[in-house]
């Protein structure tokens, strides 16, 4: 996977696709894990949700995945490189990881009766329509 781990890689996802939708697209790969083993994936679930110390962990993967997709969340918004940091592919990014665990957190409570899948794209698209033509953030400094 492009040395993404367990994510997809949002850099082959077609240029025009939102970047909203190309971070749903990346983590489409470790939310299909789960399905593999919902026994073993509800009992590692359970204990994220329920441990404050397996939880910090959970905060130090999102903090890497961050840190992998921030370079192409930029370069899909931004229509120059600044040289500084972007907070607004930051915050995509934050906003798309705490989706997930929100999703997880519901799935958890339901005990797999609904698909992890489809309640990411319930939480997603409380905060952005994911099949939308747009973008949450615009390309900026592009003309109108």
């Amino acid at each position: 996977m492009h040395g993404f781990g367990d994510l997809g890689d949002p850099g082959v996802r077609p240029e025009d696709e939102p970047v909203w939708t190309a971070l749903r697209h990346a983590l489409e790969p470790p939310v299909r894990e789960q399905a593999k083993d919902l026994g073993a994936a509800l009992q590692t679930a359970q204990v994220v949700v329920q441990s404050p110390s397996t939880r910090a962990r959970l905060h130090e993967r999102n903090r890497r995945w961050r840190e992998l997709l921030l370079p192409e969340v930029t370069r899909r918004i931004t229509s120059a490189t600044t040289g500084r940091p972007d907070p607004a592919a930051s915050a995509l990014i934050a906003s798309a990881l705490s989706c997930l665990d929100a999703a997880v957190e519901a799935w958890v409570q339901e005990d797999v009766r609904l698909p992890l899948p489809g309640l990411l794209d319930e939480a997603m698209t409380a905060v952005h329509p994911l099949t939308s033509a747009g973008d949450p953030v615009a390309v900026r400094g592009a003309e109108a």
